[in-house]
Formats: structure tokens, C-alpha cells, sequence
């Protein structure tokens, strides 16, 4: 559950945010345009929500490339601070699935580039990377990609290597984190997640987190500092947040929920 008045200040004229939507579809097709209405339903008046189909979708032209994506999203992120005029600190940044690649890819080049942090960045249903996604991949739940390759390792890693789009997230997030001054990112993933297991988000988490620890830092200091809450049921979720005394915070939360499905609540 993302309750959307976090993002929301009334203090300041206009909050903007863009999704990235996944590998299926268009940016019309099934629940995008509920959640695009649910997102900017605070404050209609002050929020604004852009999409666009990738190259190759919908009535985009061209052909989808790792690069080309990557390409597409800081467009985006260009047109909403250039031509828009949002300043960075009011755009959120929303992926899903593919998206979320796309989505830190775009955090990335900005942050090293030219040094602008976003909002946040929210990724539903984000994996760690193409290769390791493969090893367990199957279309639509059903049919398997690599992991009948299981038993045979090296023949499963010869696969994986031939991999032309490799899609780096959890490398290109923890680059994020450590050139950002100020970062703020949640996870979201369902546990009956069939086609990316939500082991994945557990993955970026301790990726983003180790990003900010001190070096040599393990995971099983990390997971005695994270702050832990359960809710039953409902899932549980992990959070991690460092300050300083200039004023630069960075947040990570992770939330594990039931089953598919975000609810968005204004």
C-alpha cells in the first residue's frame, strides 16, 4: 500500500511524478490509467502524472534496446525539470517491473552526471538483474527459461552469460545511492509474485543500504541496525535510514505484501 499524501506537500505550488510501466502492454492497456488517476487523486489540482510507451510500444517508433530505454526515461526526466520546469526535489519517480530497471538507470545518470537527486524512487516488482531473473523465470508462471538448467551450474552460468541486455539494477542502484546527497526509495513486491520472486527486492534493499554503510560492512550488522515491522498477514516491511549533520538523509523501505495488486489510498 503506497498512501500518496506522503509526496503531496500543499506548502509547494506542484508535485510531479512519472511511471515507467512494465514489459507488457501499453501505457493505456489494463490498470495503468486507475493507478494514474490514483496517484494524482490528493490534489488534482497540484499534482501531475506523465507516461510514455518506450520505443518500440504502442505508437512509439523504433526498436527497444537497454540503451534506448535508458535513453527514454531521462527524456522524460528532462522534460518534466526543462520544459515542465519540476524541480527535481518534487518529481517521484514511479517503475514497474521492466520499469524499475528503466527507473534506477535514470536515477543513476542523473545523480553521477549532474548531480540531482529525485524525490523518491518507487520500484513494484523490481528485479536484480536479467541474468539471475532467468534462472528462474518462466512465461506467464508456466513456462521456464534457465531454471531447468538448475542442476547443471555451469551450464545454467554459460546461458546467463550470453545474455546481450543485462540490465544491472541492483549494481546501477547502489551506484545511486553513493552519489546521492539525498535518497529516498521504497520497494514493493507481493509474495505470490510467480514471474519475479520477491527475493529480488531483498536484493536491491541490502544493495541500497550497503550503499550507505561504512565499507566492509556485513549484511548481518545491516540487519540488526534495519527497522523491522510485521503485520501479519498483510506482510512485513524493513526500513533503513541514515542522516547527517549537513542535512543529507537517505531512506530505504522495503515492503513484502500478500499478493499482487497495489492499492493506492489518497
Amino acid at each position: 500500500m503506497i498512501n500518496t499524501k506522503w509526496w503531496q506537500d500543499p506548502n509547494k505550488p506542484e508535485q510531479f511524478g512519472f511511471l515507467i510501466h512494465g514489459n507488457a502492454g501499453t501505457v493505456s492497456q489494463g490498470w495503468r490509467p486507475d493507478v494514474y488517476r490514483a496517484l494524482a487523486s490528493g490534489d488534482p489540482v497540484k499534482t501531475h502524472i506523465l507516461t510514455v510507451d518506450y520505443r518500440g510500444y504502442g505508437h512509439s517508433t523504433g526498436r527497444p534496446t537497454e540503451r534506448g530505454l535508458i535513453t527514454d526515461g531521462i527524456t522524460l526526466a528532462r522534460y518534466a525539470m526543462e520544459v515542465a520546469r519540476i524541480p527535481p526535489e518534487r518529481i517521484l519517480i514511479q517503475g514497474q517491473s521492466l520499469g524499475t530497471a528503466v527507473s534506477v538507470a535514470v536515477a543513476e545518470h542523473f545523480a553521477i552526471e549532474r548531480g540531482i537527486d529525485f524525490k523518491a524512487i518507487v520500484l513494484i516488482a523490481a528485479f536484480s538483474d536479467i541474468p539471475t531473473l532467468m534462472s528462474t523465470y518462466a512465461i506467464g508462471g508456466i513456462i521456464p527459461i534457465l531454471s531447468p538448467l538448475r542442476p547443471y551450474p555451469l551450464l545454467q552460468r554459460f546461458f546467463a552469460g550470453r545474455i546481450q541486455e543485462t540490465w544491472l539494477t541492483a549494481q546501477r542502484l547502489a551506484n545511486t545511492v553513493r552519489s546521492s546527497q539525498r535518497f529516498n526509495l521504497y520497494l514493493i513486491h507481493a509474495r505470490n509474485d510467480f514471474e519475479i520472486p520477491w527475493s529480488h527486492s531483498d536484493t536491491l534493499f541490502y544493495a541500497a543500504i550497503n550503499a550507505t554503510s561504512q565499507p566492509g560492512m556485513a549484511i548481518k550488522h545491516n540487519d540488526v541496525a534495519k527497522f523491522n515491522e510485521e503485520f501479519g498477514d498483510a506482510g512485513w516491511a524493513n526500513s533503513w535510514t541514515t542522516g547527517q549533520d549537513d542535512g543529507r538523509k537517505k531512506m530505504v523501505r522495503q515492503e513484502i505484501v500478500p499478493s499482487g495488486g497495489i492499492i493506492f489510498v489518497s
